[in-house]
């Protein structure tokens, strides 16, 4: 399915290989394979979408603890 130079198309198919686990850059982050089709091509595709911990202002460390957060993730149903 995915060629050598498809990485998005290898995060894929690892993640459906291994039950949802990917590794690499985006080991223990929460993952999402997003299916849709294309508007007017009717090309059907999927996306991988995904969440991390990020702090949206540096803070030193003698401050205190920067506020982590989660990104929130949006799963649709088709409509029918």
């Amino acid at each position: 399915m995915a060629d050598g130079n498809d990485f998005n198309g290898t995060i894929i198919e690892e993640f459906r290989a291994n039950a949802g686990r990917v590794g690499g850059p985006f080991e223990g982050t929460d993952m999402l394979i997003l299916h849709h089709t294309g508007a007017r091509s009717g090309a059907e595709r999927a996306t991988r979408t995904g969440t991390t911990t990020w702090s949206p202002t540096p803070t030193p460390p003698s401050r205190s603890a920067p506020a982590l957060r989660k990104m929130p993730v949006v799963v649709l149903d088709p409509v029918k």
